[in-house]
């Protein structure tokens, strides 16, 4: 995976999240589009 070979990136990837959300919608073509959001405690 590209993104984890940069530094910014991949500490937004390993930080201490308590909460995660997953979204999966398929385009009028039926491209399938992938979303995920990382939510720590304090989010809550």
């Amino acid at each position: 995976m590209i993104w984890l070979a940069n530094r910014e990136c991949r500490e937004n990837l390993e930080g201490t999240f308590a909460i995660t959300g997953i979204g999966v919608a398929r385009g009028s073509t039926d491209e399938y589009f992938f979303s995920q959001i990382f939510l720590n405690e304090q989010l809550r």
